[in-house]
């Protein structure tokens, strides 16, 4: 399933890449060392412990360094969930979903947001009434499921 990408990445042995967590750890250090280069050679040490206890902490630190998208619950005894802030009409998949948004998140709100000036309405936004009790639900269901090649046409 990944063989392709792997490929297009260089991965040594990407043919036989195994979906597992030793893999998948190997995988992170190499991308790390050989591609994303984000951290300096002294600091990878820990991310390098692919055995270590720490090793997700590390990981969900790496992660944060990258801004990589991620669930906004944090299991950590600091952290709260965050509440959904902005207009659910306009909010991108993942802003329905709680998980943490990126500028990718924040073009799919400016198009959604263009195509109701352009057109004036919204898939999600048919046959719906906004007194409805269920209707953020619906259209997150709407979100969910929805083509955005056909939002376009």
């Amino acid at each position: 399933m990944f063989a392709r990408k792997l490929k297009a990445l260089a991965y040594p042995d990407a043919e036989n890449f195994a979906v597992d967590e030793p893999a998948f750890k190997s995988l992170v250090v190499w991308l790390e060392d050989s591609k994303i280069r984000h951290m300096p050679i002294e600091d990878r040490a820990p991310l390098r412990d692919v055995d270590g206890a720490g090793w997700q902490a590390t990981l969900a630190q790496y992660l944060g360094g990258l801004e990589c998208p991620r669930d906004y619950v944090d299991t950590s005894e600091h952290s709260r969930a965050k509440p959904f802030s902005g207009n659910l009409l306009f909010a991108s998949r993942n802003a329905f979903l709680l998980k943490q948004q990126s500028r990718r998140d924040d073009l799919i709100s400016l198009a959604y947001l263009l195509t109701f000036f352009i057109r004036g309405d919204l898939d999600w936004l048919k046959n719906l009434r906004p007194n409805d009790p269920q209707f953020f639900k619906k259209i997150g269901q709407v979100k969910k499921t929805l083509n955005h090649h056909k939002l376009c046409i």
